[in-house]
């Protein structure tokens, strides 16, 4: 049988592919594709939850599970400017995970999480995050950090100084 749409002719079966793809075709989007970005920014909040509650050993294994999601992963969710600036920090972010994850000491793993959070940070500004992201800063460290709530949690100072700090910028979800 055919069909005349718009003056053109069309089977049944070009018909049922076109309905096929209209109705499914939202499931495979970018906007709908798991993300790289969620995942990586979920185990980078965990280090720093974990830092800025004094555990070393959950930073350790957060910063390891950190770095599995990062030695290979699957950037097919991301827009060429995301793709960019991943390319550009990733060895930065997976070897610095793998730098807490080798250490036990909190002082040190607090220094390296300094220079994952920086590239963490430009990643995160490159938009595409599902979520608000709050960019705080501790004037006492001098470092910034990213935040999955609005209330400071130190992650350089941890009890020390817990809610030293202040918001700088928000990361609005979808930008």
């Amino acid at each position: 049988m055919i069909n005349r749409l718009n003056g053109k002719k069309y089977n049944m079966k070009t018909i049922k592919v076109y309905i096929v793809l209209l109705v499914f075709l939202p499931f495979f989007s970018k906007a709908n594709a798991p993300g790289l970005q969620d995942q990586v920014l979920a185990a980078y909040f965990e280090v720093k939850n974990a830092l800025a509650h004094d555990n070393a050993q959950s930073a350790a294994a957060k910063a390891a599970g950190l770095a599995k999601i990062t030695e290979a992963p699957d950037m097919r969710a991301f827009s060429e400017q995301q793709r960019a600036r991943w390319n550009k920090h990733a060895k930065v972010i997976n070897s610095g995970a793998k730098a807490i994850a080798n250490t036990k000491d909190l002082k040190k793993q607090r220094q390296l999480f300094g220079e994952l959070s920086k590239a963490m940070i430009d990643v995160a500004k490159a938009g595409g995050n599902s979520r608000d992201i709050y960019l705080q800063h501790c004037p006492m460290a001098k470092n910034s950090w990213l935040n999955e709530k609005p209330a400071v949690e130190n992650p350089y100072y941890g009890s020390e100084m817990f809610a030293c700090g202040s918001i700088t910028e928000i990361l609005a979800a979808g930008q």
